[in-house]
């Protein structure tokens, strides 16, 4: 389990990287749209596309409880990305984009 607190101050001393990743994401999804994100950490980069209906996929319940009070707007389901389909997301419609940064390399 990830305390999120060091997750937080991991972001922030890599600043550069992530505010790098949220403008380009910015400029490759348009705002409004369905946006899954798997392996949506505190959901920071989520909420930075502005998604119409965003829905965030953390496997850690710390991270994930703490992404939902950060965004309360976005859906965060603490769930096992390499287990996940739509209908255990509670999903019925299909996603316009769906990003994993920093989430393939970790999956096996």
């Amino acid at each position: 389990m990830t305390d999120p607190a060091s997750q937080l101050r991991f972001r922030q001393r890599n600043r550069v990287y992530y505010d790098d990743l949220a403008r380009l994401h910015r400029l490759l999804v348009g705002e409004g749209l369905r946006v899954l994100e798997i392996g949506c950490g505190l959901g920071d980069l989520l909420a930075s596309v502005k998604p119409g209906h965003g829905v965030g996929v953390e496997m850690d319940p710390g991270v994930a409880a703490a992404a939902r009070q950060r965004h309360p707007a976005l859906r965060i389901v603490c769930a096992d990305a390499e287990t996940i389909t739509p209908e255990s997301l509670g999903e019925n419609q299909p996603f316009d984009v769906i990003l994993l940064p920093n989430t393939l390399n970790t999956l096996q």
